[in-house]
């Protein structure tokens, strides 16, 4: 698993501190250690990547410098490329099956164009700013006691259900992996994980709700509606990735009415 890539990128990047932010699968997998989060009854969907966020700040403060990429190296990872169009730049751990990437929030008019700083090169994603506000710190037990950012769950789920209709649409061409279904399988495992304490986080969403602009907000609504119905394609296929992993499997229907009871109140405050 990511666990030993994860550790060993913790310590490579330990200097640049909240500037750099765990997202993505990984992050879903940190859920766990949250001071609000309930004991999980089923194991977390299984990832390989460690996508990694980096702040404004970073971007400019390193983009003619090479230290991040040089951490990495003294630590073990090899950088390769994937994919043929647009590639992908990854930071591979040899002999474990995980790898880094590195994303950054999209500006201007270079808004799809990768973005290098620290030696390393990041892909530019939508609602990357979202994913930066107020990350929250997770200790890891290994010999170093690193730390590490992580994405708070009100900003993830932010994210995922505004970048949702872009994701690909039907079995990925390589994987087989439906990522529409994924993420939705992540929004409700986030719910439920933090189930007892939903009111709380509610609470913590008014901090973030700022930075949703209506346009924003405005696609949140429309991901909720649109793919939380158990009549969805996409939230359909959720259960059976979810049966890999666990004995109790939640149906389609139980799934998007958790989602669409609490997705509202939490990201839209309605």
């Amino acid at each position: 698993m990511t666990e030993q890539v994860l550790k060993r990128a913790a310590g490579a990047l330990a200097s640049q501190g909240h500037r750099l932010v765990v997202v993505g699968g990984t992050a879903h997998r940190l859920f766990r250690h949250h001071e609000l989060a309930s004991t999980a009854a089923f194991e977390p969907v299984r990832t390989e990547d460690v996508d990694i966020a980096a702040n404004r700040d970073l971007e400019v403060a390193l983009r003619s410098d090479a230290r991040i990429l040089h951490a990495l190296e003294a630590s073990g990872f090899v950088e390769a490329l994937s994919g043929s169009e647009r590639a992908k730049h990854r930071y591979v751990l040899p002999g474990t099956e995980g790898y880094l990437e590195f994303i950054a929030p999209r500006t201007g008019g270079l808004a799809r164009e990768p973005q290098a700083f620290g030696g390393v090169v990041a892909e530019r994603l939508e609602g990357v700013d979202l994913l930066l506000h107020e990350p929250w710190t997770c200790r890891l037990e290994s010999e170093g006691d690193e730390t590490l950012h992580v994405v708070n769950p009100i900003a993830y789920l932010c994210q995922k259900m505004l970048v949702l209709p872009q994701r690909e649409a039907g079995p990925n061409h390589r994987t087989g992996e439906h990522k529409r279904s994924k993420d939705l399988l992540y929004v409700f495992d986030t719910l439920t994980l933090f189930a007892p304490d939903l009111g709380v986080l509610v609470d913590r969403a008014s901090v973030l709700r700022p930075e949703l602009t209506a346009k924003r907000a405005k696609k949140i609504r429309e991901s909720i509606d649109r793919f939380c119905s158990a009549d969805n394609d996409d939230l359909s296929r959720a259960p059976e990735i979810a049966r890999q992993q666990r004995p109790a499997v939640p149906t389609a229907a139980q799934m998007a009415d958790a989602m669409r009871r609490e997705l509202p109140r939490l990201l839209l405050g309605s």
